[in-house]
């Protein structure tokens, strides 16, 4: 293997010192802040050609917690409405589905001009090869660190049930109510009849309301208590955890990057940049920001590549990531059958060592993103390593206060690493070989 366990140990230091030093860094605070500086430090202190940093802004008070505050309001708003006026519900349910969908999956930033407006920011180091750039390949992973997710831990893989278990039934609950509605207006019309007499049961306010919709009514209030526990137990409360896997680990994995080319030898056409994207658990607004600027102004990713590992310091298996289809985002394939190829490249190393490696293949993400999507949406080349628990192929310690430096792995750090440094070895050799 080219990479040794010191190798793995600068990286396990980098994430202990970040985590002793600074702590939870939620987006945007003064702690992730005080981290990017940090960071900023050591890729100069590492030799990089330089060290750039991006301020941005952004609402993160809007992604997560407002996009699950507000529809918890309407959700529990149109419940008592309903009993009033069943039409209200319609606008109601209409709105907190708008909000969630538009907000989450497709990350419009919908709510968040709702929310205070607060700085990040973005740093990475360049380092340049010996002879003419012909490829940027962009390394990163993201500074702060989540809001703790209790939903996740209790059911894992079963999330998805809950989340559109939820949704199903508030839509439901408005289609029933618009169907009350129209009933209630058919009743008026109707009034005095001896078939609306046997049907009907008059209303606080005297108007009629069908029997069968009132037994429904009761039926959608004993969900309400599954809908409030889905709602609550997702990222409702503001406890922000450690992130040293997520995604501390990415970040380590870059600095590892630019440590092992700095030690040994640059490449000949191969630009690195390494480093770490600010506020990516508000949405991923800073490579939202990172794309804007050096994508779609400057056009510099069109002659780039872009690797974002993620959560890779809790693994038992490491995914290569196809697809990030809450996002409707798709990644490259041509890296995807790179990174197959530098994978089984390492296997056929160290099978003549006897050396394990760590379980790597490629897979979709069905449930949350990565900085590598706003990337990829763009339709720049992109791809996301994610680490993931060997039973349920999950990630492990996701969002969660067991998310600290005594429960990194080193291995499977250093096993990506070696990876990388494999796709970017045969990357250089495939460039030279152009002269």
């Amino acid at each position: 293997m080219k990479t040794k366990e010191a190798d793995a140990k600068y990286m396990f230091d980098f994430i202990k010192n970040i985590c002793d030093k600074h702590g939870p860094r939620p987006s945007a605070s003064e702690a992730e802040l005080n981290a990017t500086e940090d960071i900023e430090k050591q890729l100069q202190d590492l030799g990089c050609d330089e060290v750039f940093t991006d301020d941005f802004y952004l609402h993160p008070g809007a992604y997560p917690q407002g996009f699950v505050k507000i529809p918890f309001v309407l959700i529990l708003t149109s419940y008592l409405l309903y009993l009033f006026i069943p039409i209200i519900v319609l606008f109601l349910v209409t709105f907190a589905l708008i909000v969630f969908i538009v907000e989450f999956p497709l990350m419009k930033e919908f709510i968040d001009p709702l929310f205070k407006k607060k700085l990040s920011r973005n740093v990475f180091g360049k380092i340049k090869p010996k002879k003419e750039t012909r490829k940027i390949v962009i390394i990163g992973g993201h500074t702060d660190s989540a809001n703790v997710f209790p939903l996740f831990q209790k059911t894992r893989r079963g999330i998805l049930k809950y989340v559109f278990g939820m949704i199903g039934i508030v839509a439901i609950f408005m289609v029933y109510a618009v169907i009350t509605f129209i009933i209630q207006v058919m009743a008026f019309s109707l009034s005095n009849t001896f078939l609306l007499g046997l049907i009907s049961l008059p209303s606080m306010f005297g108007f009629p309301f069908p029997i069968f919709f009132n037994i429904g009514y009761v039926v959608f209030l004993c969900a309400l208590p599954f809908i409030l526990y889905v709602l609550l137990n997702t990222q409702f409360f503001t406890k922000p955890v450690m992130g040293a896997n997520d995604n501390l680990s990415g970040v380590a994995i870059a600095m590892g990057i630019a440590n092992y080319v700095q030690q040994h030898d640059r490449y000949e056409h191969v630009e690195l940049w390494c480093g770490s994207f600010g506020s990516e658990e508000s949405g991923q607004r800073g490579s939202k920001a990172f794309v804007k600027k050096y994508g779609d102004e400057l056009g510099i990713l069109n002659n780039a590549y872009t690797l974002i590992p993620e959560s890779v310091g809790v693994a038992d298996i490491v995914g290569f990531i196809s697809a990030e289809e809450m996002h409707f985002v798709k990644h490259s394939d041509f890296l995807l059958q790179e990174f197959q190829k530098a994978y089984e490249a390492c296997l056929a190393m160290v099978a003549l060592s006897g050396t394990k490696f760590c379980k790597m293949g490629i897979s979709p993400q069905d449930f949350a993103g990565t900085d590598a999507m706003r990337f990829s949406e763009k339709g720049y080349e992109a791809i996301a390593f994610i680490g993931a628990d060997k039973d349920d192929q999950w990630p492990l310690c996701y969002h969660s206060f067991d998310d600290v430096p005594e429960n990194i792995r080193p291995e499977p750090m250093r096993y990506l690493l070696e990876v990388i440094l494999t796709f970017l070895e045969k990357l250089d050799k495939d460039l030279a070989a152009k002269e």
